[in-house]
């Protein structure tokens, strides 16, 4: 197996057991805390892991793969900047 294979495979095994994780999370939590608040908090969450990881600039080859497949005409010096344009859908 190739490093990146490894990788691959740990992330999806961690994205796997997450997900299962959730539902017995949502579960519990659903008795002690409003719905519209745990939909509130795992958007802010979520919101803050994608933007402190996206906003880690990359270095090496991976960096030059990654800026070819999110940067489109170079709009924004930021990542995170591009695929919330991306988003946007313009």
């Amino acid at each position: 197996m190739t490093p990146n294979t490894t990788k691959g495979v740990l992330l999806a095994m961690t994205t796997a057991f997450l997900w299962g994780f959730l539902a017995i999370a949502l579960k519990v939590a659903s008795t002690m805390v409003d719905s519209y608040t745990i939909v509130w908090f795992r958007f802010t969450v979520a919101f803050l892991a994608l933007f402190l990881l996206l906003s880690v600039p990359e270095t090496g080859n991976v960096a030059h793969s990654y800026q070819t497949a999110f940067y489109s005409g170079g709009r924004s010096s930021c990542p995170w900047m591009e695929l919330s344009w991306v988003y946007a859908g313009s």
